[in-house]
């Protein structure tokens, strides 16, 4: 046994060295006076070097070697090193260093503290292991144990450039997943820097509590240039902590038991990991997550995450966070390349949850999923290769999305029964090499969505598609059309979807490609509000059998193709002889033409309607039916192709859907011939008999038989023109 000196703090050791006397120090026969307070080790010399006792002055670091450790691969040092370990303890702390080589220490059964095993670290120690020197665990069958282990203790660090190894590979036995390289429990301001940790039959790094210290986490522990790699279960487990810093480390190649996470911040019952920091660390071919933060015991959570500069390849998951107990998360600056499943999954109420400046590449499910979060924002960044970009599901609710690049490859975003969603600022939804397969912005369920100032291209179906949502706001997004785009419109709304906002958005073609229709409003909708978009490249606004009740369009910019219906063609429409009868689309001062100007109440647009094999419509083939908000006006506009394949525009009118004239040609493009011989031309029946003013279609009205011509100077002021009469 060691023996201590008159002081009781000193320890006096069995034996110097296995070799002889140390360091040629003079030899004493008793302890001598004074021995308790110098600055010296005082060893018990073995008997056939003389007995009695020597001593050690020094300054500076402690050397294993002095204790006749060395790095030879084969040697249990366990012992010697502890009793270094204890030495350097009883005078007040220090430095110890290995030396070179691999040397061989037993970790034995304890993860906790409640057995022996490994080396127990004291207050005041640094271990020391530069880059020459490598400590390996001899393989053991414990299903729990610990190469180094700080309990209790305060100023402990290890450090060197040097390594330490476990024996995943040489375990003899199979249970268990606790097998770990460093320990830290209920200890404070201990720190790693310039080590590696591998081959662990659990984890490279535990931060938590000790076995009779359950309510006592670790404090102010740091990890610099820290790697921790190939380990069993997982890089780094850390339970319990309040002020955890890690800076320019690696947690890699996780794999072999569950969680095969990088680092997982994830208490036990009545702990708490808190106030993390993080920086430029890599995170990589993790089995499980790069990250992972999880808080589901009794009592406990996970707050005040801040990780900056982080990198992610090659994991399940890059980032993953579960449970209403993990609360104020910042990522900053990430970057991820090929995950399995996610980038980044956030679930089950977790709350107040940042990212910023994220990027994305390489092949993932989805680059950010978010399920059941609330109060999150995803603010920069690009996102690029995941089939989608970014999807919501199970009632996230205050999402902010803003000023991001996504290009994937199904959906831009895709979103379920969120509340309060808002895609905004210069966000960009598109795929990156061809076509989306689906929606650029997908919304399906929930409430108090806000699009505004984004823009989708490569859509190959509609590139916003809004299903059963209600009480929502568009506004502002420009919208690219493709070679797939004729068949499908730019906005549609379905299911029932209601009492929704779509204004000032724009259709950007190429010169080639268009949208079938600018906006569909469907069967079930209610109550949307359409106003001042510029549909000029789009064919029409709604499919003209499935349109809803109460939705208003007004001030709309369309051009000459727009049609309010569907385009001839398509099921239910061409050939059908079926009316298309809209009375329940409300329409209001729809501009026709890309010039600029207004039509009044009630007129303006028109849509394919049936020939019946003829160049006339027939009298049940009326494309659309507008009423006027004083319900006194009836007027039916059809567009049809003649036999010569040229678009015709025919028109009829009345004060009532019985008393409506008959079908009249608009020819030579805005130009009206009537050859009326009982009405007495007059302005107020110019204005009431031809609604549509120079700003739509009618700038001339003709009277051949009474030899008049007059034109539309304004929307109520008509001018009288000369009319020459021609066979």
């Amino acid at each position: 046994m060691a023996i201590l000196s008159s002081d009781g703090k000193k320890i006096l050791n069995n034996y110097c060295r296995f070799t002889g006397v140390p360091f040629n120090a003079t030899i004493y026969a008793e302890l001598p006076a004074g021995c308790a307070v110098d600055n010296a080790i005082w060893f018990r010399n073995r008997p056939e070097f003389g007995g009695g006792f020597s001593k050690r002055d020094f300054s500076g670091p402690v050397l294993l070697s002095w204790y006749g450790v060395k790095g030879d691969g084969v040697t249990n040092w366990t012992r010697i090193a502890q009793l270094c370990v204890d030495n350097v303890y009883a005078i007040g702390g220090g430095e110890i260093w290995f030396g070179d080589g691999r040397h061989m220490i037993d970790a034995g059964n304890s993860l906790f503290g409640q057995s022996t095993g490994g080396i127990n670290l004291r207050s005041d120690i640094t271990i020391v292991i530069p880059p020459s020197s490598q400590i390996k665990v001899i393989s053991n069958a414990n299903p729990e144990y610990c190469l180094f282990r700080a309990d209790r203790g305060k100023n402990i660090h290890i450090k060197g450039g040097g390594s330490i190894v476990g024996d995943r590979y040489e375990h003899i036995g199979t249970g268990g997943e606790w097998g770990m390289g460093i320990v830290f429990n209920s200890s404070d301001n201990c720190s790693i820097t310039d080590i590696d940790a591998f081959d662990f039959w659990g984890d490279g790094l535990y931060i938590g509590s000790a076995f009779d210290s359950k309510l006592i986490g670790c404090t102010n522990i740091y990890l610099d240039n820290f790697r921790s790699i190939n380990n069993r279960r997982q890089a780094a487990s850390v339970v319990f902590v309040k002020r955890l810093f890690i800076k320019k480390s690696s947690f890699n190649g996780s794999d072999g038991t569950n969680p095969k996470a990088g680092l997982d911040l994830e208490p036990n019952a009545n702990q708490y990991v808190e106030d993390v920091y993080i920086d430029d660390t890599y995170f990589g071919f993790n089995a499980g997550a790069g990250l992972q933060i999880f808080a589901n015991k009794a009592n406990c959570w996970v707050k005040n995450v801040n990780i900056n500069k982080p990198t992610f390849e090659n994991n399940g998951y890059g980032i993953r966070i579960r449970y209403s107990q993990c609360s104020e998360i910042k990522i900053t600056n990430p970057t991820f390349k090929n995950s399995v499943v996610d980038h980044v999954a956030i679930s089950e109420a977790a709350t107040d949850i940042e990212i910023n400046n994220m990027i994305a590449s390489g092949t993932s499910q989805r680059s950010i999923a978010l399920t059941g979060v609330k109060r999150a924002r995803i603010n920069g960044g690009k996102l690029e290769g995941s089939a989608i970009g970014i999807q919501l599901s199970t009632i996230c609710e205050d999402v902010i999305v803003s000023t991001i690049d996504v290009s994937s490859n199904d959906y831009g975003l895709f979103s379920t029964s969120s509340r309060r969603l808002s895609i905004i600022g210069a966000s960009s939804f598109s795929s990156k090499d061809s076509l989306l397969t689906e929606s650029g912005i997908y919304v399906s369920g929930g409430d108090g969505l806000n699009v505004d100032d984004v823009s989708v291209k490569n859509s190959a179906k509609y590139p916003i598609r809004l299903n059963n949502v209600k009480l929502s706001k568009l506004n502002n997004a420009k919208l690219y059309p493709n070679e797939q785009s004729a068949q499908y419109g730019a906005i549609r709304l379905e299911g029932t979807s209601n009492e929704n906002t779509i204004s000032n958005h724009k259709l950007i073609t190429d010169g080639v490609s268009t949208f079938r229709s600018g906006l569909q409003l469907t069967a079930t909708t209610v109550k949307n509000f359409s106003f001042g978009n510029d549909f000029e490249n789009g064919y029409s606004l709604s499919p003209s059998s499935d349109d809803g009740v109460s939705n208003y369009v007004d001030y709309n910019r369309v051009p000459k193709k727009l049609a309010l219906g569907t385009r001839a063609g398509s099921v239910g429409i061409e050939n059908s002889g079926q009316t298309v009868s809209l009375t329940s689309l409300l329409l209001a001062s729809s501009t026709l033409f890309p010039d600029g100007n207004v039509l009044p109440a009630g007129a303006g647009l028109y849509s394919y309607i049936n020939s019946n094999g003829s160049n006339y419509p027939s009298s049940s083939g009326a494309g659309l039916h507008i009423v006027r908000s004083e319900n006194t006006y009836f007027g039916y506009f059809g567009l049809y192709k003649d036999n010569t394949n040229e678009e015709v525009l025919y028109v009829r009118y009345g004060t009532g859907a019985t008393t409506l004239s008959p079908w009249r040609k608009v020819s030579n493009a805005q130009i009206i011939n009537d050859p009326s011989t009982t009405d007495v031309v007059t302005r107020a029946l110019l204005n009431t008999k031809y609604p549509v003013s120079t700003h739509g279609l009618n700038v001339e009205v003709r009277y051949y038989n009474q030899g008049k011509a007059y034109r539309r100077e304004t929307s109520t002021i008509w001018s009288e023109q000369p009319l020459t009469l021609t066979t």
